[in-house]
């Protein structure tokens, strides 16, 4: 989304941390009782629909760091 139109670096990383902090705090209250592995998914998602992390970005994260998100999913 943010692709398509010119945001300054700043608003992006603004943005990117709102999404995070959000997300976290999701993580730790658990709203609905919805899983951890869910509300992480839905914040990555949210990143990737705004364009703010690229899927490749995304994808390399993923194969780096695959012991550790799989860790959540217990």
């Amino acid at each position: 989304m943010f692709q398509l139109i010119a945001v300054p670096e700043l608003t992006k990383t603004l943005i990117a941390s709102c999404v995070g902090v959000l997300t976290l705090i999701g993580i730790m209250t658990r709203p609905f009782r919805w899983n951890e592995a869910i509300i992480a998914m839905a914040g990555a998602g949210l990143l990737l629909v705004l364009g703010l992390i690229s899927p490749a970005d995304a994808f390399s994260n993923l194969y780096r760091e695959w012991n550790t998100f799989f860790s959540f999913s217990e």
